[in-house]
């Protein structure tokens, strides 16, 4: 066994889903960067390896979330090697000594090896990663470690590698006879991609010859899935934005009705319709204090630094309000709200605020902010998180803790409540959660009452709308 943790190449940010047809088949599709990645699909570069057993459904997963049967593992995971034969541990699924499985699972909870998913609890097959076992410029893992004692000890009895079937570089290459370049006929899954180009529409790879059902998805975890009308035997062509809002960066076409954006797609079966790609983009120009002074007629950021806001759900039950200061994708508070995710809208208390110099990097700017300057900026544009909330009409807030006291500069806190455009909503800080987790829960349950977007429109529809001045 090699000493050193190799890994395949870097991947880029594609995100891999699921998808159910009429025949309740299910299908993995994976986008490319550009997308279109359907609202509410987290994007965080999960990827095909990351979603053959379900572990991207729900965090901390260990019962596993998708049950593949004997034949599915057999014909995906093949013939199994020894523990000593394994060369990089990436990618991998064990079998243990189902009769040792306490004792597997308290190595793994020494903390040095990534548990992942079960893969079959009837098998003893587990998708692990190890950690800091491994010995540095000797061969095989520490011993005594927790990886050496379950090989030695015969807990792991042997390993099986996970098939390579990255649809990103498959897609782009296919062999001469015009099949695809990876190893799609162990996976039991439909598959599609989507190609580099949104001009082009999501493409069949893989027909399955045991395809995976929808009942063998837990029950609480078969709403994530997202459904399309039809039979994907049926389907070598699919364009997810036909039933779903996606998020797609695009380099022309984009049109704004008021703060959300609609991009030209290609449909399947019909003709090019302009589909939701972007929302809840409030301008902040209106609201600014400096568009004056520095004579903007459009919110360039001239000058500016931006703060950074989490807007991947339609109908948010909850308006998570942030510290300026935080950075971004390390928000410790939507880490404790994960539960929360899909209910969640968030947004600093203001959008940006005047750098004095341009530098390179926006949290250096944001580490520098004095309160005092937060303050004056707030109270003179807080017109545009009224207009956020007022669009939104959240059912409660949620505060950082660091934001409550710039905040309440202009909105005073009473009795878990504040007013803001004249309705009073309840709001809870951070550090409450534990303590009204309960009640902010219920509150989160209750329907959606703010602003509903329209899903798309038809190209004779955006010109009416263009020419009447709605549409930009």
């Amino acid at each position: 066994m090699k000493t050193d943790k190799e890994y395949p190449a870097t991947h880029s940010m594609s995100t891999a889903w699921y998808f159910v047809d009429d025949d309740d088949n299910v299908a993995i599709m994976e986008f490319e960067d550009e997308g279109p990645i359907p609202v509410g699909v987290p994007r965080n570069g999960y990827f095909n390896e990351n979603v053959l057993f379900g572990e991207v459904l729900e965090e901390d997963e260990r019962d596993g979330t998708i049950q593949l049967t004997k034949e599915q593992l057999d014909l995906l995971l093949g013939e199994p090697h020894s523990p000593l034969e394994e060369e990089c541990w990436y990618d991998v699924v064990v079998q243990i000594d189902t009769t040792r499985e306490k004792e597997f699972f308290e190595w793994i909870s020494k903390g040095t090896i990534e548990f992942r998913t079960t893969v079959s609890k009837e098998l003893g097959l587990y998708r692990i990663e190890p950690d800091d076992d491994f010995q540095k410029g000797g061969e095989g893992f520490i011993p005594g470690s927790p990886m050496d004692m379950l090989i030695s000890s015969g807990i792991i009895k042997a390993v099986f590698q996970i098939p390579d079937w990255d649809t990103e570089y498959g897609f782009r290459v296919t062999l001469p006879n015009g099949e695809w370049g990876n190893d799609f006929k162990r996976v039991p899954y439909y598959i599609y991609n989507q190609p580099i180009w949104t001009q082009d529409v999501q493409t069949r790879a893989f027909i399955p010859e045991f395809p995976v059902k929808l009942h063998q998805v837990d029950a609480s975890k078969r709403e994530k899935l997202l459904r399309i009308p039809g039979r994907f035997d049926e389907m070598k062509y699919v364009q997810v934005a036909q039933w779903y809002p996606s998020f797609l960066h695009t380099q022309t076409g984009d049109v704004r009705i008021e703060h959300q954006y609609y991009s030209l797609l290609p449909m399947v079966g019909g003709p090019s319709r302009y589909v939701l790609n972007n929302f809840w983009c409030f301008d902040f120009l209106p609201y600014c204090p400096l568009k004056e002074e520095v004579g903007c007629e459009e919110c360039g950021q001239f000058r500016c630094a931006s703060t950074y806001s989490k807007v991947d759900v339609l109908k948010p039950t909850i308006l998570y309000i942030v510290n300026p200061r935080t950075n971004g994708i390390g928000w410790y508070g939507l880490h404790k709200l994960s539960f929360l995710r899909e209910k969640i809208l968030a947004f600093s208390y203001l959008p940006m605020y005047p750098q004095v110099e341009k530098t390179g990097f926006t949290f250096e700017v944001r580490k520098q902010m004095l309160d005092e300057t937060l303050r004056d900026v707030f109270e003179k544009s807080h017109g545009w998180l009224e207009s956020v909330v007022e669009e939104v009409r959240p059912r409660v807030l949620i505060i950082d803790d660091e934001a409550r006291e710039i905040f309440e500069s202009v909105f005073p806190i009473k009795d878990q409540s504040v007013e803001i455009g004249k309705e009073a909503y309840p709001i809870f800080l951070l550090s409450e959660l534990a303590s009204c987790r309960g009640h902010i829960e219920e509150l989160a349950a209750m329907p959606y009452r703010g602003r509903v977007f329209q899903h798309s429109y038809s190209i004779e529809e955006m010109e009416e709308l263009k020419k009447k001045g709605v549409a930009q």
